[in-house]
């Protein structure tokens, strides 16, 4: 893998459901750390997507190891984690390396063989990329509902 600087991300899609076991193969990412708001769950939405349900249930059934970094509210949080079967923690300090690597360690792999992946330039893609993994932005779910800070970084990064 080529090092990008922490400014960019490793990679970019559209969505989180473009992020198959093949391809995901293809770049040597054996596990990935997930945002929630706006990658997983739109804003002011209760309830995850159907094809997001299903992409995340295929990488279930494929066995890649999957876990959340967000900073989102614990209500949020918590039903994501609820769906899943998977701990999550809300408020994890992004773009602070100390989440990434609890994360990292729980999925039990060397952090270059981790993507973070999430909708956030500075929290995603600075931390993730400070926390030594490779990372990939996502276009946000529901842009005009994220936070306005949220919605001026994306512009400049975009």
């Amino acid at each position: 893998m080529t090092r990008r600087s922490a400014f960019s991300p490793t990679f970019r899609v559209s969505s989180v459901t473009e992020l198959t076991v093949s391809w995901l193969q293809e770049r040597e990412i054996d596990g990935l750390l997930l945002d929630v708001d706006n990658t997983l769950l739109a804003p002011r939405e209760k309830a995850l997507d159907a094809a997001v349900l299903a992409w995340l249930e295929g990488l279930r059934q494929a066995q890649v190891p999957f876990g959340f970094v967000t900073n989102g509210r614990p209500d949020r949080v918590a039903l994501v984690a609820r769906v899943t079967g998977v701990p999550a923690r809300p408020l994890a300090g992004k773009p602070l390396p100390f989440a990434f690597a609890r994360e990292a360690r729980r999925l039990g792999m060397p952090r270059h063989r981790i993507a973070m992946v999430g909708d956030q330039w500075w929290t995603d893609v600075v931390g993730g990329s400070a926390a030594g993994m490779q990372t990939i932005l996502v276009n946000p779910l529901a842009p005009s509902r994220a936070p306005i800070v949220a919605r001026l970084l994306q512009r400049l990064v975009r």
